[in-house]
């Protein structure tokens, strides 16, 4: 038996901006708006024309950006840099440096002004420095792009997969409404009528007009500053009293739960293993030594519950249900469900889809099979690395532009199902445009 506690996903060191009223911003980094990684980073070098960068544009006073090493606070980032080539060939290097704030060393055989933040000629990052970016330049203008080298903790958490895994969205004790769709606008907004949802940008436009592809807005009311003046997670105060912070990640199997793990060979899939209990705890209440102790007759597990009701620990006994068999079924990634389709004749159909989803989502008939609200598409005859698609991922942001399986004499479509969900379908038939010709019933299965 053991407890597997809370893991921070989005790291002390990184950070919400205020954007107005109840509402914040989480940056990330990707390049499909799906896999997000350094959630809340904020300090990064930007080209911004072919002479200029500027260095942790984000970060102001009253948005600061922290550089942590693990729980020990270095220095909150108030101000951003402006770092001007003028001419020539080199590297410049940018670091918070030992007197605080950013600094940036420059190669010879630059000339470079800054506006902002300490210049100094080097061949490195200054001295006794944290290391964050590194750029070169050649015959007076900027590289496409720099190195970031971030020191410290910052960085190190903060990958979250949409499509694999789901959302794990906090404001202080309450779990977050995800309100993600294609729409664009000022979808989200800062006010109570919107509180405890957050959204997630897949492309521009989404969830709020200046989104950017990665940018999660997060309306969480009575929000508080940490100890190093910024907005984030505060998973870091373990057992505290918890205020109210903004904390976003990947949903696992084991969080925060009693686990009974089987040893009986070596198991790389997760076959043998199963969450038995939060134990009446919640999330973000952290023990690293957090676990169960089974009775010899392995008929019950004693475990101490974490702050009962937000109140005191308790000792519980869980009873034990019974071990279940091992099957083949591996259950760590999607289930392939295929789908034998013949298309109907006189439509002149050339290819099908299969919209899907789960109602802990949504309707049965929205086919939303992830927290976001947009239906999903399975488009192959197996389950490809890209699982699936939204209609927004088309060609053009639309359904039409999503490519189907050749169907015009008959086609499998494989949908990328999640074990032991009930699985709700309807295949689409469509014409060479991907205009829909004809759909099928709504189907359900239950998935192995």
């Amino acid at each position: 038996m053991d407890g597997r506690p809370l893991q921070p996903m989005l790291d002390i060191s990184d950070s919400a901006m205020s954007v107005s009223g109840q509402l914040y911003r989480v940056t990330s980094t990707t390049t499909d708006g799906d896999n997000l990684s350094r959630v809340g980073y904020n300090i990064y070098v930007v080209k911004t024309s072919p002479t200029t960068l500027v260095a942790a544009g984000n970060c102001t006073a009253a948005n600061p950006c922290s550089i942590w090493s693990d729980t020990y606070l270095v220095d909150s980032i108030r101000a951003s840099c402006t770092i001007t080539l003028n001419s020539g060939s080199g590297t410049v290097y940018v670091s918070r440096i030992p007197s605080g704030g950013l600094g940036v060393t420059y190669t010879s055989g630059l000339s470079v002004t800054t506006d902002g933040c300490p210049l100094s000629a080097g061949t490195g990052y200054w001295e006794g420095s944290a290391p964050l970016w590194v750029w070169g330049a050649s015959s007076g203008t900027w590289a496409a792009s720099g190195s970031e080298n971030r020191w410290g903790s910052s960085g190190a958490f903060g990958n979250i997969n949409r499509k694999i895994q789901p959302t794990w969205a906090y404001c202080g004790m309450q779990p977050l409404i995800d309100a993600s769709s294609g729409a664009t606008g000022d979808v989200l907004s800062d006010t109570a009528a919107d509180s405890y949802k957050y959204c997630v940008a897949r492309k521009p436009g989404e969830c709020r007009a200046a989104a950017q592809p990665g940018d999660i807005y997060v309306n969480c009311p009575n929000v508080a500053r940490r100890s190093d003046g910024a907005y984030g997670c505060m998973w870091y105060m373990m057992n505290q009293d918890i205020p109210v912070d903004i904390c976003i990640g990947n949903m696992s199997a084991y969080l925060n739960a009693i686990t009974q793990v089987g040893f009986k060979k070596n198991d790389f899939t997760g076959a043998l293993g199963r969450s038995l209990t939060k134990g009446l705890s919640r999330y973000k209440m952290i023990d690293p030594y957090w676990h169960g102790k089974a009775l010899s007759d392995a008929s019950w597990v004693m475990f101490r519950s974490m702050y009962t009701n937000g109140a005191w620990t308790e000792i519980l006994l869980g009873k034990l249900p019974p071990y279940p068999p091992t099957d083949s079924v591996v259950r760590r990634t999607f289930q392939p469900i295929p789908v034998k389709l013949t298309a109907p004749p006189g439509l002149a159909v050339h290819n099908a889809v299969i919209q899907f989803g789960y109602t802990e989502n949504g309707g049965p008939g929205q086919f939303y099979c992830t927290s976001r609200q947009e239906k999903c598409l399975a488009t192959a005859a197996t389950v490809p690395a890209v699982p699936f698609l939204f209609p927004s991922e088309g060609a053009g942001g639309v359904e039409t532009g999503v490519t189907g399986v050749p169907c015009a004499s008959g086609c499998s479509v494989a949908i990328p199902a999640i074990s032991q969900r009930m699985l709700y379908y309807q295949v689409k038939y469509r014409d060479a445009s991907n205009r829909t010709v004809a759909t099928g019933q709504i189907e359900t299965v239950a998935v192995p």
